[in-house]
């Protein structure tokens, strides 16, 4: 066992020993590594510089494509603005002719409807004779004897113009004609 702490107290000698030469290497070394590390010094600062410089023009080309970005946002929120109102406007219209064409379509139904009362009314006069058609339509304005005259079929005309006086009959056929 004296043996083995023997050796052991030889190991921890030379290891202190080493340890001391390594040191004193070290330290005469110094002044040399000082000039080496200026040197890398002065060389990395150029280095950083350029490589400071490279990284500002990258970050002002950052800068210029933002601006421009932001740019180009605001023109599209300008873009987008006006498109709304665009349809807005044309929504406005869109719903003017909505109503426009339901107020047609009410039309329309009540034409539909005259003209079937009308044709309905022609098929009545036709089955009439013109001494019973007289006395109706002396009380019937003109604007009524002419649609009744266009329902009517072209052989039962001549019995409408018998039941009208002359006057009357002389008016509706200007007006037929076009001369009024």
């Amino acid at each position: 066992m004296k043996k083995i702490l023997i050796w052991i107290g030889a190991f921890i000698g030379l290891f202190v020993v080493l340890i001391g030469i390594t040191f004193a290497v070290l330290s005469s070394n110094s002044p040399d590594e000082e000039i080496l590390i200026v040197q890398h010094s002065a060389t990395s600062k150029g280095v950083e510089s350029r490589a400071l410089k490279v990284k500002q023009a990258e970050v002002d080309t950052l800068q210029a494509q933002f601006l421009d970005i932001k740019s180009q946002i605001f023109f599209n929120k300008g873009k987008i603005d006006s498109l709304n109102e665009q349809l807005a406007f044309k929504d406005d219209l869109i719903s003017g002719y909505v109503k426009e064409i339901e107020k047609l379509n009410v039309v329309v139904l009540k034409n539909e409807k005259q003209a079937v009362n009308l044709k309905e009314l022609a098929k009545t006069y036709e089955s009439m004779k013109s001494s019973e058609m007289k006395p109706i339509l002396a009380n019937v304005a003109d604007a009524t004897v002419l649609s009744i005259y266009k329902n009517m079929s072209a052989k039962n005309r001549k019995t409408l113009f018998q039941a009208l006086d002359q006057k009357r009959a002389a008016e509706i056929t200007e007006i037929l004609a076009g001369s009024k």
